[in-house]
């Protein structure tokens, strides 16, 4: 029998190393070089509160629900106050800023210069066209928004969620649907109005922490 050889303790290859266990597999080894579980998922506890190291909430699909369930961890899930998440603040420019609850109030939000403001009005005329499969978070952001945006609200975003820079991660596996409002309609602003949503998904944290599911 062959060994497998999976690289790197993060969610992913403790995730698969968990899988080829339950279905029966037991010939695998995960290697990590920093000798900690989670990857970028690391928890610590300093002076009473729970620190995230990483990202500091996971965006909840079946899958993740149901590896929570299977791992006993249901019980540990904490779901955020609703009134406490419109209170999400941004820090640039040496400056703490309280994020706008609604997307069209950036428009009248000191966060964003005129210049960016007026993108986010000309985003309106863009025309479809198709995303190329590997186009990053960032371009496809900058190309609709530019680089201001990218740099204060995009990269933010995409740290918390995921604990990476969104020059490295991908449009077509983080935000799938604004690749099809951008092929659709051209301008991704048109396609959230007319579907109502933005990547509807409910976003949890646990117990402990984001890295207790990776200890589990």
């Amino acid at each position: 029998m062959h060994m497998i050889a999976i690289i790197g303790a993060g969610i992913s290859g403790l995730s698969l190393g968990y899988y080829l266990k339950k279905s029966g597999f037991n010939a695998f080894k995960i290697y990590e070089k920093s000798g900690l579980l989670g990857g970028k998922i690391q928890s610590k506890l300093e002076e009473g509160y729970h620190l995230e190291l990483g990202p500091n909430t996971f965006l909840t699909t079946s899958t993740l629900l149901k590896l929570i369930d299977d791992l006993g961890l249901n019980r540990s899930v904490i779901y955020p106050n609703i009134e406490n998440t419109k209170n999400r603040f941004i820090g640039t420019d040496n400056q703490i800023i309280k994020l706008p609850g609604k997307q069209h109030q950036l428009l009248f939000n000191k966060i964003l210069s005129f210049g960016s403001k007026l993108k986010i009005f000309n985003e309106l005329k863009f025309k479809p066209v198709t995303v190329p499969k590997t186009q990053s978070v960032s371009t496809f952001f900058n190309n609709h928004f530019g680089e201001e945006v990218v740099d204060k609200l995009v990269k933010s975003f995409c740290r918390g969620i995921y604990g990476s820079d969104s020059d490295e991660l991908m449009i077509h596996t983080c935000f799938p649907s604004l690749v099809g409002y951008q092929e659709k309609y051209g301008s991704i602003i048109k396609g959230m109005k007319r579907n109502k949503s933005l990547e509807k998904r409910e976003v949890i944290s646990l117990e402990g922490g984001l890295n207790t599911l990776c200890k589990a």
